[in-house]
């Protein structure tokens, strides 16, 4: 037989010489010791083939090795057919073919063609009555190795020597067979021999390697690769889908069978070794032909021949689907585990906890609802729901304070509660109280313990039957331990915002107080991440005047220290604004208050003073937020306001005074920087987008200033929530949030109210004779003719008293509200108005050469007057009315 035969194939041999004549000497003495001599085992067989074949004038032969799976191999052949060997590639152990019968039987056997022509009647030659088979084994004591199978197409002479010969070929062949195994001699590459075979030391240890092998589901394969010729064992046959008579050992069905995805990678992996001569390892998956798909995975050996290319790899390849499911299931649940834990770990709020477990636990467990209940002074209330509708959340929470619902059993118990279908459910909780949803049927009920404290509970819910496997419960106990670790963080939490945040509401304004032609609308919200306490307030100032102040602003940082400062400077801004301190000096003075407090820490601020009547607006701004300025038709853009420092930096600040017109209809937006700012964010841009979403939500909502102030208000509300938590917006604030909206409407209906300003320099009598008569002009267009020259009296003494005692300029303005006409003379004096008693007959002073004469005057004839300071000026009013006129002089 030569070299290039194929492995685990009958390898062709150019057959015996002429046979030898009747009655020679059959196997002489060199046939021995050629066999003898023979250093490898492929040729040992062939050597062995052809004396035989050549002995007994036999037509053709083949050497049958069994397998370690019991199986035959067909190993050297002489003068047989492809197409015969193909055939009978493998052959059964209980085969009734004499190769078989003589391993089973451990003995020689003859048999006629014709006995097995009812066993295979396709082939025509079996049934020609001459053909004669005669099957030798090859036996080692009481271990068979194989068989010879010669055909001989003449009768068989039972009984003569050569049955003898043949059983001393056999004999020798075997034993020689035996011993260049078990001195671990290889067979030369591309013989053929059966990897198995070549394992074979004893039976014991053929008995280990079959059970072994059995076992672990592995199967052995031998692989040719000059001529793609791949033998495969019983078993390995078997794990690909396929009996061992069906594999026509090509490598094209082999990569056939590999699952497309993982054809490169194998294909890869056997370049590899082939390149390098190592070992060969490759885990993939086969594609069976019922269409089931297995996972193998496959080690070799690659063995070279004598030029040093490979030539075969040997190996084996075992079923380790189960074994891989397995395995991807624990890494599953562990990656599952770390990402819940993650994402519990992220989680800071109740709220933050229900959003992680939608987001991870219910697409894990295959669940479409959540129901997280939190423990408080023995209640269980619902902190938070997904997949519920409200209805279903209000039964929900009623059914958790009754004994004996499903999360107060799991309670109990202490352990998961499954329920795999409604039947299960309606089992344990027959009660119409704990009645479940109509579109759940299967629940799982999760204690919420620490510490032998209870947490909470949590009920996840599935739309359709579902079988917990070991899996999912094992899964489920890990992940409500975590969950009860995040929901007590999150209660601690919860609870320590809701004091803080309490803190920072009571330091704001209750209730802004409600004032005539004026729309304020005013939202804080605190920060979504964090437990402190911020800086941002704001605040509605009513003035004596009639005017009205509204402020705004933000102390750095977030601590209890903020929101101290905070309530500092409010309260100080509130005390400046009763002393009637104009906007500057207001901030001024609250500039040197923070930079005196002991405390590093700055602010911002906006303060506009609005005269509701007329619609002026002075507006100071240091370091603030610019106010975004709203139309009539709700178009929004940015006021340009020029600004100061920040308060608290630098104690000589001074802060300009930006003057302005409200007209009807107008608004003004006050912030803080966290509606604004974000990470990463363009400031600048952020305001642009503010402007466009405010201006596009009133387009949408047709919202206009309709002269209606009620409507007015219920729009700002409106606009107010818009600004502060637009519908869909998720996104976590990073900083505190203060808004303060403000519109001039006045009412269409009632409008009474109107206002006028005059001005004079300090001691320029004739601009102060002209405001006077400027005022009584202006009270005759109001109406109030009748007054007008009581009116011009009164304003001229105060005006006087202004020009006489005070050195500064002098303001006067006239307010008429709801028929009541309040005037207001401003001066630099701070000493308090005198009033001189008069004597009731002459009308003189009580005291001659005391000035005071004026304010009687004031005194008798004004329906109500006063004096206040105001900053660093003084303000003295008088009233008179429609309703009831001012006694007349006798």
């Amino acid at each position: 037989m030569g070299p290039d035969a194929s492995p685990g194939r009958a390898a062709k041999d150019p057959g015996p010489g002429p046979a030898p004549a009747a009655g020679s000497d059959l196997f002489p003495p060199h046939a021995v010791i050629r066999l003898l001599t023979c250093a490898e085992p492929q040729s040992l067989l062939h050597t062995a083939m052809r004396i035989g074949v050549a002995g007994v004038d036999a037509v053709s032969g083949v050497i049958c090795l069994v397998q370690d799976d019991g199986w035959l191999r067909p190993t050297a052949a002489v003068n047989y057919s492809d197409k015969i060997l193909d055939r009978f590639r493998l052959i059964p152990p209980d085969s009734p073919l004499p190769a078989a019968r003589a391993v089973r039987e451990r003995r020689a056997v003859y048999q006629a063609a014709e006995e097995l022509s009812e066993a295979f009647p396709d082939i025509r030659a079996l049934r020609a009555p001459e053909i004669n088979f005669a099957a030798i084994p090859l036996l080692v004591d009481d271990r068979c190795l194989g068989s010879i199978v010669l055909r001989i197409d003449r009768p068989w002479p039972p009984g003569s020597e050569w049955s003898l010969a043949l059983s001393a070929v056999a004999a020798v062949c075997a034993h020689r067979l035996e011993h260049l195994l078990s001195v671990g001699v290889d067979s030369v590459p591309g013989g053929g021999l059966d990897m198995a075979v070549e394992l074979l030391e004893n039976r014991a240890r053929t008995a280990r390697l079959e059970l072994a092998m059995s076992g672990a589901e592995t199967g052995a394969f031998d692989w040719d690769f000059a001529s793609g010729r791949l033998v495969w064992d019983e078993r390995l046959c078997r794990l690909f889908g396929m009996r061992p008579e069906d594999f026509d050992e090509k490598d094209a069905t082999y990569y056939n069978a590999i699952h497309p995805d993982d054809r490169a990678a194998v294909n890869r992996a056997v370049r590899e070794s082939r390149r390098t001569g190592g070992d060969y390892r490759a885990t993939y998956r086969i594609v069976r032909p019922d269409g089931r798909v297995r996972r193998l995975d496959a080690r070799g050996r690659v063995f070279r021949d004598m030029t040093g290319r490979p030539a075969r790899m040997v190996g084996i390849a075992q079923d380790v689907t189960e074994e891989w499911e397995r395995k991807e299931r624990e890494d599953h649940r562990k990656n599952l585990v770390l990402e819940v834990t993650g994402a519990l770990s992220d989680a800071i709020s109740v709220s933050d906890v229900v959003t992680a477990m939608t987001r991870t636990m219910l697409p894990a467990l295959g669940a479409d609802a959540v129901v997280l209940y939190v423990e408080e002074d023995g209640h269980l209330w619902p902190a938070g729901v997904q997949g519920h509708p409200e209805e279903a959340t209000r039964r929900m929470s009623a059914a958790a304070a009754f004994p004996g619902s499903p999360v107060r059993r799991a309670l109990e118990e202490g352990r998961p509660l499954f329920y795999e279908n409604r039947a299960a459910y309606l089992a344990d909780f027959p009660e119409e109280v704990f009645s479940p949803g109509e579109h759940h049927h299967s629940w799982v009920v999760l204690p919420l313990i620490a510490a032998h404290r209870v947490v909470g509970g949590c009920v996840i819910s599935h739309t359709a039957p579902h079988r917990f496997s070991p899996d999912d419960r094992t899964l489920v106990a890990a992940l409500a331990g975590i969950l009860t670790q995040a929901m007590e963080r999150a209660r601690l939490f919860d609870q320590r915002r809701w004091q803080m945040t309490e803190l920072q509401r009571v330091m704001l304004p209750r209730h802004l107080p409600v004032l005539p032609d004026l729309a304020v609308s005013a939202r804080y919200l605190p920060a979504s991440r964090g437990m402190e306490v911020g800086g941002d307030w704001y605040d509605l100032l009513p003035l004596p005047s009639g005017r009205v102040g509204v402020v705004i602003g933000d102390v750095q940082g977030h601590s209890a220290t903020a929101a101290a400062v905070m309530g500092q400077l409010r309260t100080a801004l509130r005390a400046y604004t009763a002393e009637g301190h104009d906007p500057a000096t207001l901030m001024e003075h609250s500039n040197r208050l923070l930079c005196e407090l002991d405390t590093d820490l700055f602010a911002t601020c906006c303060y506009a003073e609005i005269d509701p009547v007329d619609g002026t607006v002075e507006m100071v701004r240091a370091g603030h937020p610019v106010p975004l300025r709203l139309d009539a038709e709700g178009r929004a853009a940015e006021k340009n306001v020029p600004g100061g420092v920040p308060l608290g930096l630098d104690p000589g600040s001074e802060y300009p005074v930006h003057r302005a017109e409200l007209p009807p209809g107008e608004a003004l937006l006050l912030f803080t920087d966290g509606l604004v700012e974000n990470r990463g964010g363009d400031y600048a841009e952020n305001v642009a987008r503010l402007a466009d979403r405010v201006s596009r939500w009133n387009a949408a909502r047709g919202s206009r200033y309709n002269g209606v102030i009620a409507d007015a208000r219920r729009e700002l509300e409106l606009l107010a929530d818009e600004i502060v938590a637009p519908p869909g917006d998720r996104t976590p604030r990073e900083d505190d949030v203060a808004v303060l909206l403000v519109r001039r409407c006045p009412d269409s209906r009632n409008p009474t109210a109107r206002s006028a300003r005059w001005h004079a320099a300090g001691g320029n009598l004739a601009e102060v004779h002209e405001v006077r008569r400027a005022l009584g002009r202006q009270v005759r267009a109001w109406g109030l003719r009748e007054r007008a020259a009581d009116t011009e009296l009164l304003a001229a003494e105060l005006l006087s008293n202004a020009a006489l005692h005070a050195d500064g300029d002098i303001d006067l303005t006239a307010r008429l509200e709801d028929g009541t006409l309040r005037v207001e003379v401003f001066d630099t004096n701070h000493y308090r108005p005198r009033v001189v008693p008069v004597d009731e007959e002459t009308g003189e002073a009580a005291e001659p050469g005391v000035s005071g004469r004026g304010m009687h005057l004031v005194q008798e004839w004004a329906d109500r007057w006063g004096w206040e300071p105001r900053g660093d000026r003084k303000a003295v009013w008088f009233e008179v009315t429609e309703k009831y006129p001012a006694p007349r002089r006798p």
